[in-house]
């Protein structure tokens, strides 16, 4: 039989075992945080609400300073915005042959932080920055007519 350490010895051991659990827990924890700060990505992507706009006059400026005809590029693969004061919003790319056929959708004049946006029902918002710029799913628009 082993005789009894002593009790610095016993102390030590007690103290390593404390850690090491310790250690443990806080692994632990620290990885289920990083489970569920990755399986709950959705609330950042989430998009912020969009305030209607109702006032006629406002929505009249609005518009004016979204209408008009926005593109990536002039390459062909870029793509194209042109949205009318009819409320109508046309989607394109732009080819080797001129322009696709546009995918047409309706849009309403919204306010999204200090941003004009317009709302569309399946499209998504595009928002407009500034008077020759648009943001479309983070790819930004620049005013060609």
């Amino acid at each position: 039989m082993e005789p009894n350490p002593p009790a610095p010895h016993r102390a030590l051991r007690a103290l390593r075992h404390v850690l090491s659990a310790t250690l443990l827990i806080a692994g632990i924890g620290f990885g289920v945080q990083a489970i569920r700060s990755t399986s709950h990505f959705e609330s950042v992507n989430r998009e912020s609400a969009v305030d209607p706009v109702v006032d006629p006059a406002d929505v009249a400026m609005r518009r004016h300073d979204a209408v008009g005809i926005f593109a990536t590029g002039d390459q062909p693969g870029e793509r194209l915005i042109e949205v009318t004061a009819d409320g109508v919003v046309k989607f394109s790319e732009i080819s080797a042959s001129g322009k696709s056929a546009p995918d047409v959708a309706t849009y309403q004049i919204g306010r999204r932080h200090r941003h004009s946006c317009l709302t569309t029902k399946g499209r998504g918002t595009i928002e407009v920055l500034d008077i020759d710029t648009l943001e479309y799913y983070r790819d930004r628009y620049r005013r060609t007519k």
